[in-house]
């Protein structure tokens, strides 16, 4: 069999319990790079979240600019060629996400907004804050609701409910 290409998860398989890819796995990697063989992380998690929790010698095997690393992000709904480029993006249709910004109002549970690395909120709170602890970084408040985003044009790739 010709592998061309190599694609792995990061949590609970590149990542180890401390959430840091090991000496041994970035010595896998190189080893597939050298013999000509591409690497690329698949991770539900945004590029910006991988690059926080996967440490300074997982980001160099990709070159100097950590937000090239190519690879499939945010669950598939965003994937980045060879050279880091945007190939494929999934974007929510407006009419899903007012549905279900309606329905967090309604039910008073947080609502997160993905839009490529950036996440928006309606309001901060102790469950919007929790993404900080997987490497993302703290959502931008939107008090006016997502409704805002759209009218200004900014493309929502997923959205996560948050509760207790």
């Amino acid at each position: 069999v010709d592998v061309k290409i190599v694609l792995s998860d990061m949590d609970g398989t590149l990542l180890n319990s401390f959430h840091k890819v090991t000496e041994e796995s970035i010595n896998a990697i190189k080893t597939l790079q050298s013999s000509g063989i591409l690497f690329f992380p698949a991770t539900g998690r945004t590029r910006t979240s991988m690059v926080n929790v996967a440490g300074t010698s997982f980001v160099n095997l990709f070159g100097d600019n950590p937000l090239k690393i190519p690879g499939v992000y945010s669950q598939g709904l965003m994937v980045y060629g060879r050279n880091g480029e945007l190939i494929y993006e999934r974007i929510l249709e407006n009419d899903v996400i007012e549905k279900v910004e309606n329905f967090c109002s309604d039910e008073n549970i947080a609502l997160l907004a993905y839009a490529g690395d950036q996440i928006f909120c309606r309001q901060q709170d102790v469950n919007t804050r929790k993404v900080c602890d997987y490497g993302d970084r703290l959502p931008e408040e939107v008090p006016s609701g997502l409704k805002s985003l759209l009218n200004n044009g900014i493309l929502v790739n997923k959205l996560i409910l948050l509760g207790s």
